[in-house]
């Protein structure tokens, strides 16, 4: 639902520095970031992750915390909301070395255990029970918008308060979750109206209920919302997506796919459409755990699906070949980079919405 793309994204492999990153930490980065939080020195681990994190990608953020045990310590590091560094955080946690009682490790920033914390702002701290809130679903149904409200954000300029805003709302439902089922995000220190209210655990329960409405109950499955309509041309249209249309529903998946299937007619028949269907099963097994059909797209003769793929992967190969399997009519492929998924993003926006905010650099 966001606009979050900050960088422009270089095409390079990260595999590399990932791979130095863990032979560092497994030699001697666990033990003194250990050392020096044993110490109390907190401000002591940051010279000493700061920079290789950043040689991951500019963009990722780190934070340390406690893991899932008592005496454990959970190493986060993720895009902080930025798509182009999205893939590289996946990556990173997908290669980290096992968990021990001492470390697990995470790419996004899960919910609190305990919603009963504090934060800093405005050189003060803010008790997460003062923190309001209000909601009400988005136009597509998928997503809650959201506003925060607290005094604190009075005294905050832009991306301070945009920061406190986004770090509460990961701590309440988290990262993820805001990425997939939260809109629209506001915040102030007055209240605004709206059909829910209540306190970060209220809130909580509603991006839940969202959430569990549009998940699959088995992971084969997906949720698929079709549209129907007219284009500018007056021309029909079916325009089928998947819920939620999401860059973080696919960390890997930063690359663009379009396959454009022509047949005869403006709307396909039915010895097109099981046409059509055929070829987008035989998609689907081509391109495997490297890509995903996300929408589909029929107006004119034409049936344009899109996937999102893995970049460093050969899937865009497999998917031309695939496409020139197509007999019943034309065919074309293009591919293009686009970790923010903004080539699908007219497919679910509504014509009066307005982008969200951009989560600041953190």
């Amino acid at each position: 639902m966001r606009s979050l793309l900050r960088h422009p994204r270089a095409r390079h492999d990260p595999r590399p520095a990932i791979a130095e990153f863990w032979a560092w930490w497994l030699a001697e980065g666990a033990d003194g970031c250990a050392a020096a939080l044993d110490a109390g020195d907190v401000h002591g681990v940051a010279p000493l992750l700061t920079g290789r994190v950043g040689r991951l990608h500019p963009a990722l953020a780190w934070s340390v915390g406690s893991g899932q045990c008592a005496t454990g310590r959970r190493l986060t590091v993720t895009a902080n909301g930025d798509p182009a560094a999205r893939s590289t955080a996946h990556r990173w946690f997908l290669a980290a070395p096992p968990e021990t009682a001492d470390w697990s490790y995470r790419d996004e920033r899960g919910p609190a255990l305990d919603l009963d914390f504090t934060v800093d702002a405005v050189g003060r701290t803010l008790a997460s029970g003062d923190v309001r809130a209000s909601w009400e679903p988005h136009e597509d149904r998928e997503h809650l918008d959201v506003r925060l409200v607290h005094p604190a954000f009075a005294g905050l300029d832009g991306d301070a308060a945009a920061q406190l805003a986004f770090d509460l709302l990961d701590a309440a439902v988290g990262e993820r979750a805001v990425e997939l089922w939260v809109g629209a995000v506001t915040w102030g220190p007055d209240p605004a109206g709206g059909p829910g209210a209540g306190g970060l655990a209220e809130l909580r329960a509603a991006v839940e209920a969202v959430a569990a409405e549009f998940t699959p109950a088995h992971d084969t499955d997906a949720v698929w919302k079709l549209a129907e309509g007219l284009d500018r041309h007056g021309r029909p249209v079916l325009v089928s997506t998947v819920v939620p249309l999401s860059p973080a529903a696919f960390p890997l998946f930063d690359r663009h796919l379009a396959v454009e299937l022509g047949y005869p007619g403006a709307l396909p028949g039915a010895t097109e459409l099981a046409a059509l269907r055929g070829f987008e099963d035989e998609l689907d097994a081509a391109v495997g755990q490297d890509a995903a059909v996300v929408a589909h797209v029929t107006v004119g003769g034409t049936r344009t699906v899109h996937l999102y793929g893995d970049a460093l992967s050969d899937v865009e190969d497999v998917v031309r070949a695939q496409a020139a399997r197509w007999t019943t009519g034309p065919h074309a492929v293009s591919a293009h980079d686009d970790p923010a998924w903004e080539r699908v993003a007219d497919l679910t926006r509504p014509a009066t919405g307005t982008p969200g905010p951009v989560r600041p650099p953190g």
